[in-house]
């Protein structure tokens, strides 16, 4: 594979960096979800394989998913949840709002190609 094709790959919207997936198990454990199941095997089966001369580490690998519309569509409902309960009392956000933020507009984007 070359870096055209890789970076290729990484762009599709079931294409998730490993930091993200890790963001979205804190959110699904504390939910006891069972999509935690299918995104932990997902990150340790479905990786994309790295270019020669990739430069990066374990952070920065990415996983292709092939999760349904409705484990999609949970999971986006468990990081909306998240993002909604991270404001606080007076409207202002923690410092985990972007974090669910991004999350959000990750997970929104594939549940729309699963339609």
């Amino acid at each position: 594979m070359d870096s055209e094709q890789y970076k290729s790959i990484c762009e599709q919207p079931n294409v998730f960096r490993l930091r993200d997936l890790n963001e979205t198990l804190d959110v699904l454990r504390k939910e006891n979800m069972s999509e935690v199941a299918l995104i932990a095997e997902a990150m340790l089966s479905k990786k994309v394989k790295k270019p020669p001369l990739h430069e990066g580490n374990y952070d920065t690998d990415f996983v292709a998913l092939e999760l349904s519309f409705d484990e999609v569509d949970s999971i986006v409902e468990a990081v909306f949840d998240a993002e909604a309960c991270s404001i606080q009392g007076n409207g202002e956000p923690t410092s985990k709002t972007q974090t669910y933020v991004h999350l959000v507009n990750l997970w929104s984007n594939y549940l729309e190609t699963t339609e």
